[in-house]
């Protein structure tokens, strides 16, 4: 088989909820063309999935060695980051890949996740209405904004200040 073939079988595995798998297609892909950022970054995706989370930021740290201009990977460690409640350095991979795309919204609302999760409501309502500036359609991300404003009601004027 070739690289193309493994990429794609492990993406139908993704899509399929069959991490496993799709780790093991990445595996392959990743043989036959170790330059390649994509696989690691999609090995590394299936990793996260599988609860495998330093693989997976191993995965992503060389992702960043071979495409350091590539905003995907610092997105998918930030993604890693945030799961293993490491807020800080999620936030500091979502800075990253913003910089490099700040045209993706997507990159704004995990941002805002991380800094929700950290207890900074202010930045995460900023990074929210970004994201629904950059797309409207984001209704998840609308939602999300809501619960935020909530929260800023219900603690008053002095939780702007955390």
């Amino acid at each position: 088989m070739t690289f193309a073939d493994h990429m794609e079988r492990g993406e139908t595995c993704m899509e399929e909820g069959r991490y496993d798998d799709a780790a093991l297609e990445f595996e392959a892909a990743v043989k036959l063309e170790p330059e390649d950022p994509l696989a690691y970054v999609r090995r590394g995706e299936a990793r996260l999935w599988q609860g495998r989370h330093d693989e997976a930021i191993g995965d992503f740290d060389r992702a960043i060695e071979l495409a350091p201009d590539d905003p995907l990977p610092y997105a998918s460690r930030g993604e890693t980051r945030l799961d293993q409640e490491e807020y800080e350095k999620a936030i500091g991979d979502f800075n990253e890949a913003i910089r490099l795309a700040p045209d993706v919204p997507l990159f704004y609302v995990s941002r805002g996740r991380a800094y929700r999760q950290a207890g900074r409501r202010m930045p995460a309502i900023a990074d929210l209405e970004k994201a629904l500036s950059l797309d409207p359609g984001l209704n998840w991300a609308e939602q999300e904004l809501r619960e935020l404003h909530g929260l800023r009601e219900q603690i008053g004027f002095w939780g702007g200040f955390f």
